[in-house]
């Protein structure tokens, strides 16, 4: 496959994969009475940059697994597939995170792109998910219940939104991302997504958020000056950053400034506004 359908596919698996949650950790997570229901506030973050950990290229057997340094440090030693290899997929009871996206991308060949910037908060627990997007122009709420299979987006100042019903196959394709659980991330990247052999996987260990990452570059020949990189949080498979460069000044970078697991949070805020007409 050409690396514009890969990386377009892949971006939109990802939107799934931001979707997915264990449901079998549900009830641990509610059995916590000493955590309070989180509520949604307006508050700016700032911005954190990505905390680069440098490497050294090492050979590696499929066998290996990774383990912490006796200080407490991330172990390097493995590079790429071996890696990948490594890695085994969980998912979290609930997300809640802040992300600045800045995007320069011509849809069409004849748009001149421009640079824009948007803020986002997201909530999500389950395989429910809230988020609001604040642009130049407008704020927008794209809420997905998954119980009812129904999407729900809305424009704030506006009394009314659209509501669309998921089909089977898509609801269904939300689900099977928890297949992965327990695999490896090298099972899901080739499980997949059907890479030609001339498509390189390097991947290697860095700190973001001061959290673990998995950062996982997709490049191939057909294009070079393109790429896909993503930044994988170690514990959960979040990803904490994207960056899809397309080379002649085009790119979009989506990069997490907070994040928090498995905190509260109340299920009232995937039902939409009563004052909000949905036709």
């Amino acid at each position: 496959m050409s690396f514009k359908t890969f990386s377009i596919v892949l971006l939109l698996a990802m939107c799934l994969v931001i979707t997915a949650c264990n449901r079998n950790k549900k009830d641990t997570s509610e059995q916590n009475e000493d955590q309070t229901t989180t509520s949604i506030t307006t508050e700016a973050t700032t911005v954190t940059t990505t905390e680069e950990v440098t490497t050294t290229e090492a050979e590696a057997t499929p066998d290996e697994t990774e383990e912490e340094s006796e200080d407490g440090e991330m172990d390097i030693s493995l590079m790429d597939r071996a890696l990948l290899r490594s890695v085994k997929i969980d998912f979290p009871d609930t997300i809640i995170a802040e992300i600045t996206r800045v995007s320069k991308f011509a849809f069409f060949p004849d748009d001149i792109p421009e640079e824009e910037t948007d803020t986002i908060r997201f909530y999500q627990k389950d395989l429910s998910s809230w988020e609001e997007t604040v642009s130049e122009d407008e704020t927008s709420i794209s809420i997905y219940n998954h119980d009812e299979k129904t999407s729900y987006r809305y424009t704030v100042g506006e009394t009314t939104g659209f509501k669309t019903l998921m089909d089977e196959e898509a609801h269904e394709q939300v689900e099977l991302t928890e297949n992965y659980k327990g695999k490896t991330l090298l099972d899901y990247l080739e499980g997949e997504f059907e890479l030609d052999q001339d498509v390189e996987l390097k991947a290697s260990r860095e700190k973001i958020l001061g959290r673990k990452a998995i950062k996982v570059t997709v490049t191939t020949p057909e294009e070079p000056d393109a790429s896909l990189t993503f930044w994988f949080d170690d514990e959960y498979f979040y990803p904490l950053k994207f960056e899809w460069l397309l080379g002649e000044d085009q790119y979009i970078i989506h990069e997490v400034t907070e994040i928090d697991f498995n905190k509260r949070v109340d299920d009232d805020i995937f039902t939409p506004p009563s004052d909000i007409n949905f036709p």
